[in-house]
């Protein structure tokens, strides 16, 4: 009798666990507004979940594939392309599949691989969490980044000229300029500024980090930014900025969303996701305590390897920041 119960225990909590699968999947949205990689438009689909599969409509073009627990997967063939939209199902309270509520929002974060080669990021929000009342008219308020304070060690060098700042830490040590940051992230924000490089050999070398943006020249030139679950939680290259001219910069922050888009030379090049706060990539430097400021440069303790592991040589100007703020906020 005692094992009899027991199986059939064992049969009802198994039962339980597949309803209850099937039930969250079913409270997902089925409408979502997507933006990824310069896409911007509707996703709508329908699941059959005897099977999990997906069919329905992305950006105007139809697509299968399918969604099993939080995981999805879609084919579309743009224009004679062949694309894979993979992403995961998260909670906007999260950032991290958790259990199932109806009061929670969710949204999509995942990459789209182009022709087998080609990857962008992109995530999607309900369309019933962007709601169909308008919206009041939002305020934006203009901040200039200033007042920098210079740091170096070893033989290394920061500088602050009428117009720019500039760092030179080709020589072991470390240079950087720290600045309070005159925003919080309870708002959305647009930091622009332009850079310069005066040198090839960089590597490390923050070009922006205030918590929760993060943009870093890995080697050389190569520009990468914040991406958690990344090898050493940075992104892949994105694009090689250009030696001895100015570059403009373009980082568009959604904090609520844990998501920021960036502009090379007025052109998107990628979006980061799942962005946690704070992102702070130099505590190998003691010297460095500054959570409630923006950093640029090399922030380097001399003694981590050598002092001339991380370097880099730049020039910075014309910091503006924009935060987009709802009236009475």
């Amino acid at each position: 009798m005692k094992r009899f119960l027991t199986f059939n225990f064992l049969i009802i909590f198994v039962g339980l666990i597949f309803i209850s699968s099937v039930y969250a999947q079913r409270s997902y949205p089925t409408i979502w507004w997507v933006n990824g990689n310069g896409y911007t438009g509707t996703l709508q689909y329908r699941v059959n979940y005897t099977n999990n599969k997906v069919n329905g409509t992305l950006l105007g073009t139809p697509v299968s594939g399918y969604l099993v627990g939080r995981h999805i997967v879609l084919h579309r063939y743009p224009q004679g392309k062949t694309q894979i939209w993979e992403g995961w199902i998260m909670d906007q309270t999260r950032g991290a599949p958790g259990l199932i509520s109806y009061k929670r929002e969710y949204f999509i974060a995942g990459e789209i691989v182009e022709n087998g080669e080609k990857i962008y990021p992109w995530y999607a929000l309900p369309k019933r969490a962007l709601g169909h009342r308008p919206r009041p008219a939002i305020k934006s308020s203009i901040i200039y980044a200033n007042q920098w304070q210079k740091h170096r060690l070893g033989l290394c060098s920061a500088s602050i000229a009428p117009g720019k700042i500039c760092v030179n830490s080709m020589k072991p040590g470390g240079a950087w300029l720290t600045t309070n940051r005159p925003y919080n992230f309870l708002s959305n924000y647009t930091v622009e500024f332009e850079i310069k490089l005066r040198h090839r050999d960089n590597h490390w070398l923050v070009l922006y980090s205030d918590g929760f943006l993060f943009l870093v020249i890995d080697w050389g030139t190569t520009l990468k930014h914040y991406q958690l679950g990344k090898p050493y939680n940075v992104s892949r290259p994105i694009a090689n900025l250009k030696a001895g001219v100015w570059n403009s910069i373009r980082m568009d922050a959604y904090p609520k969303r844990r998501t920021f888009d960036l502009f090379v030379n007025g052109q998107k090049v990628s979006s980061a996701y799942n962005v946690t706060v704070p992102n702070q990539f130099y505590t190998q430097n003691q010297f460095v305590d500054c959570n409630n400021c923006i950093v640029v440069g090399d922030p380097d303790d001399i003694t981590y390897k050598g002092g001339l592991y991380n370097r880099g040589s730049a020039c910075w100007r014309k910091f503006k920041i924009t935060e987009k703020l709802k009236p009475g906020i």
